[in-house]
């Protein structure tokens, strides 16, 4: 079988993160946060990047950029989670197979 496949014995995060490929707020936090998080981390490194228009001073007197950070970190969280959900099946499998490549 294919790891793409639906598989039942899954744990519910495992299927939500994966439904209707990633197209639901699990999958997408998940996503957003694998590949949105160090962009967020590098432009909170470099304060020349965080130049903000002066009629936007709400936004960064508010919460709204660490909020959408802790965010995007949560996501990062979730996946590799599921990403060491899905090795740990790959070596149990081939541990009990030994010799096996139908990870």
């Amino acid at each position: 079988r294919h790891w793409k496949e639906a598989r039942e014995q899954d744990p519910w995060l495992v299927q939500a993160y994966f439904r209707r490929n990633f197209k639901n707020v699990i999958g997408a936090s998940g996503i957003m946060g694998l590949f949105l998080l160090p962009a967020y981390l590098y432009i909170e490194s470099q304060p020349s990047l965080r130049v903000i228009p002066e009629n936007v001073t709400e936004f960064s007197g508010s919460l709204t950029w660490p909020c959408i950070g802790l965010w995007l970190l949560a996501g990062r969280i979730l996946s590799a989670r599921i990403e060491l959900y899905f090795i740990s099946s790959c070596v149990r499998f081939h541990l009990g197979t030994l010799g096996s490549a139908n990870c």
